[in-house]
């Protein structure tokens, strides 16, 4: 996989979902929407492992701070619903993705506890 700096807006890389993912989290988000529209998007194509974002995300204080601004935000396009959590849900991040029939959650800030 390319860096995350090798895919622009727009570029020719960015697959629908993600290119749905950004045009609903960019009104929310600015400068930082589509690096983490990229992300959610390689997660939900299954290019990327749930750790894979997180690991991102935390590594880098622009993302994290956008995915915090985002807590209680739902954002949507034709055919993409993202929603961010709110209060003590914040990191929570619900994909729906109507066209591919599909509905991805996971949580930035806390890894899901191991079975003993």
């Amino acid at each position: 996989m390319l860096p995350l700096d090798a895919y622009p807006e727009g570029a020719p890389a960015e697959t629908p979902l993600a290119q749905q993912l950004r045009l609903a989290i960019a009104p929310l988000g600015g400068a930082h929407a589509s690096r983490l529209a990229y992300l959610l998007a390689e997660l939900v194509d299954g290019h990327l492992s749930v750790d894979g974002v997180r690991e991102r995300v935390l590594a880098d204080p622009d993302l994290n701070a956008l995915l915090k601004a985002l807590a209680g935000h739902r954002a949507e396009t034709s055919s993409t619903t993202v929603a961010f959590g709110q209060g003590s849900q914040i990191g929570d991040v619900t994909i729906r993705d109507i066209i591919g029939g599909n509905q991805f959650q996971l949580n930035i800030y806390h890894a899901p506890a191991s079975a003993s």
